[in-house]
């Protein structure tokens, strides 16, 4: 099996308050107003957080050369994203998902069962998975989504045709299995471990609706009825084009 690719250590909490100091060093030097100071304490939308946050996020070229890395890794795909175009960005939604022309359900299982253990409740998941609300058949595109490891609590408890009639874009079981084999890639670890990602923007030849998770030592894809819903089965919101 493939080991899961290093690309940064997450910052120890050491590390973390020796930043803190150097940051209140640096306010203190610049001479900020109490007002100032008390009113980005305040409020978590202030323009200072912001700009912190800003300035800590990987760019989009890393962002870019991750996914290019990633592909060439668990793949063997060599791509190329020039002219690839990310929609606009909302709050909260900070993962990218990258998906390539001509790139297939059944690829990315088995790439996915060549790192770590998985079943799935049909063998052909291209040809029992036929509808998706969106399909790298058509071409490259990317997506943002929540980056967390349990599925989207906002949807707690909601059908996916619940979440059709309110016009929500939930995840295909597609992008839900790329998601699961670049977060493996990056930490070694494994998503929706006491959740369900219900993968709603995606029917199979039922018009049942897959769902995913990581229920102990085995990665599994199951599907169940549009219309059953039940607390943590829940589906993960896509910003997309």
């Amino acid at each position: 099996m493939l080991s899961p690719m290093k690309t940064g250590n997450v910052a120890t909490d050491v590390e973390v308050f020796a930043l803190a100091a150097c940051f209140a060093t640096k306010v203190k030097s610049l001479g900020a107003s109490g007002d100032c100071v008390q009113s980005a304490i305040n409020d978590r939308n202030h323009r200072l957080w912001l700009a912190v946050e800003n300035s800590l996020k990987p760019s989009l070229d890393f962002i870019l050369r991750s996914w290019q890395t990633f592909y060439r890794t668990y793949l063997g795909k060599e791509v190329d994203f020039s002219g690839l175009i990310l929609p606009d960005k909302q709050t909260g939604f900070d993962r990218s998902i990258i998906l390539v022309r001509g790139l297939t359900m059944n690829q990315v299982y088995d790439a996915c069962a060549a790192a770590f253990p998985c079943w799935r409740y049909s063998d052909d998941l291209d040809a029992t998975v036929a509808k998706n609300d969106r399909d790298p058949q058509n071409g490259t595109y990317a997506i943002w989504i929540r980056d967390r490891v349990e599925a989207d609590v906002e949807l707690d408890d909601l059908s996916a045709n619940m979440l059709a009639e309110r016009k929500i874009k939930g995840i295909t079981l597609l992008e839900r299995m790329l998601f699961e084999l670049k977060y493996f890639s990056e930490t070694g670890e494994h998503l929706d471990v006491k959740t369900w990602t219900l993968c709603s923007g995606s029917r199979d030849l039922s018009d049942f609706v897959p769902r995913v998770h990581q229920p102990g030592s085995e990665f599994r894809v199951y599907s169940y009825s549009a219309n059953f819903h039940r607390p943590c089965r829940r589906s993960r919101e896509v910003i997309s084009l």
